[in-house]
């Protein structure tokens, strides 16, 4: 995965929207879009799917791309 789609796996799993992340960006909606599905499509080539965001939420902390949540 590169550095812009980790950034944007990154917002987008925290719970930013597709325009709020476009907006931090500086990309298109579209190419917001377009990194997500690519995510999606390698995480699925490595039988780990990731439908929702909850998902990729997961899958971010999994791969260390977010850190896990702290329990208080």
């Amino acid at each position: 995965m590169s550095e812009r789609q980790r950034e944007v796996l990154e917002l987008f799993a925290c719970g930013e929207s597709a325009k709020r992340v476009a907006n931090r960006t500086g990309l298109s909606v579209t190419t917001v879009n377009d990194y997500l599905l690519r995510i999606r499509a390698k995480y699925a080539q490595h039988g780990r799917e990731a439908h929702t965001k909850v998902d990729l939420y997961k899958r971010a902390v999994e791969d260390g791309v977010l850190p896990p949540p702290s329990r208080s």
